[in-house]
């Protein structure tokens, strides 16, 4: 995968040594990355992304 750990794992480290444990529920930030990322993969593939049509053209029918 080409694509770098955010600055999150330093927090994440942080938070199991400072309380002994680490709760495996996912921040705003590591949701918005997982999100950001499915877009990437979308258009890379030449998918529709969110908000329609990615290539400009206007869909219609004559």
């Amino acid at each position: 995968m080409d694509i770098l750990p955010s600055g999150s794992i330093f927090r994440e480290l942080q938070i199991i040594h400072d309380t002994g444990c680490f709760s495996s529920e996912s921040s705003i930030e590591d949701q918005w990355q997982q999100v950001l990322s499915k877009q990437h993969q979308l258009v890379a593939l030449g998918g529709v992304g969110v908000g329609g049509n990615m290539t400009g053209k206007e869909n219609s029918e004559s």
